[in-house]
């Protein structure tokens, strides 16, 4: 499931514009972050400077409905988008 995240998230960022980055997929210590978290909006913030809030609700409209299997998506904190598997 890393790969296909890994994957919508790097179209994502192509659709949108912006540039391919270094981020990191991850599984949450506490299961109310979800199946997944990805740290790439605050990554390319730092990158673009844009505040990783604002990239992460790009990114989130952008992939909702576009991964098989993930239910829903949402941010947390700073710009994580946490994924949560259907």
């Amino acid at each position: 499931m890393d790969a296909v995240l890994r994957a919508a998230i790097t179209d994502a960022l192509s659709t949108l514009g912006l540039p391919e980055c270094d981020f990191t997929i991850e599984h949450p210590k506490l299961l109310p972050y979800g199946d997944y978290a990805c740290n790439v909006a605050m990554v390319l913030g730092k990158q673009v400077g844009q505040s990783p809030k604002a990239l992460a609700e790009q990114l989130m409209t952008k992939l909702l409905g576009q991964i098989e299997y993930v239910e829903r998506i949402e941010i947390a904190g700073p710009g994580f988008l946490n994924f949560y598997l259907s």
